[in-house]
C-alpha cells in the first residue's frame, strides 16, 4: 500500500470537519463510554470482536451498528520510524456501550515475531482476510447516520481516505468537550473519573502484524 498522494483537504472535502460534540452531560458520557472500549462496572459485560473477515464484519455490524446511531471510533497503526514515511492505518476500532469491533484492515506482508526476534512472512490467507475486512467496512464509515464520536477522528479519516480510500462520515469530535483534554484518557479521567490505561508499549506495538490478546 502507499499513499495517494492527496491533501487532508482533499481527505475531507466531501464530507468536510467533523462536528464537536454538544448536547448534556449524560449524552456526552454516554459518548465517552462508548468510545472508550471500556468495561466498566453497572454496564455490563463489553464482548469484543476481532474481525479477521468480511463475514466477521458484516455480523458485528448487524447486531450492534443500526441507523441511526453512534458509535466509539479510533484507528491504529504500525510505529514508523522512517521520517516522512507514514505507515498505513491497521486496525479501526468501533465501540458501543456493550460491544467493540476491533478490526484489523491491514497486514504487513512481513512482521517481527515479538519485539526483538526474527522477521517472518505474513500469511497470504490473513492478509487476504484483512482486505476483506476493509471493504466490509465501507458502508458502515460512509453512513452519515452513524456517528462516529472520538478523539482527533479527523486525522483518522485523513489517513483512511490517504492510504485505503475509505470515507468516513458522520465524524464528531470529542477533544472539546473538557477543557485542555485532547486524548481520550485525560478526557475520561476529567470528564468521568475513570483512568483509562494504555501503556505505551502497547501503543507501540506493530499493529500491522497478526494481532495478539493483549491487543
Amino acid at each position: 500500500p502507499g499513499g495517494r498522494g492527496l491533501s487532508g483537504e482533499r481527505a475531507l472535502s466531501s464530507s468536510a470537519s467533523s462536528s464537536p460534540a454538544r448536547g448534556s452531560p449524560q449524552d456526552m458520557l454516554l459518548l465517552l463510554l462508548a468510545t472508550s472500549g471500556l468495561l466498566l462496572p453497572g454496564i455490563g459485560e463489553k464482548v469484543v470482536t476481532h474481525a479477521t473477515s468480511a463475514a466477521d464484519v458484516r455480523s458485528w455490524v448487524e447486531q450492534h451498528c443500526s441507523a441511526p446511531g453512534v458509535v466509539g471510533f479510533d484507528t491504529e497503526t504500525r510505529p514508523s520510524h522512517r521520517k516522512g514515511r507514514p505507515n498505513p492505518p491497521a486496525v479501526i476500532q468501533l465501540s458501543t456501550m456493550h460491544a467493540c469491533l476491533v478490526a484489523q484492515v491491514y497486514i504487513a506482508p512481513r512482521h517481527r515475531l515479538g519485539r526483538r526476534g526474527a522477521w517472518v512472512e505474513s500469511a497470504r490467507e490473513a492478509r487476504e482476510g484483512a482486505d476483506g475486512v476493509r471493504h466490509a467496512l465501507t458502508a458502515t464509515l460512509e453512513d452519515r447516520s452513524i456517528l462516529k464520536a472520538g478523539v482527533g477522528v479527523d486525522n483518522d479519516a485523513i489517513d483512511l481516505w490517504q492510504f485505503w480510500g475509505l470515507e468516513v462520515n458522520g465524524r464528531v469530535e470529542l477533544a472539546g468537550v473538557a477543557e485542555r483534554s485532547r486524548s481520550l484518557a485525560r478526557l475520561l479521567a476529567t470528564t468521568t473519573g475513570v483512568e483509562l490505561s494504555k501503556p505505551k508499549a502497547l501503543q507501540a506495538s506493530d499493529w500491522a502484524a497478526p494481532l495478539g490478546e493483549r491487543q
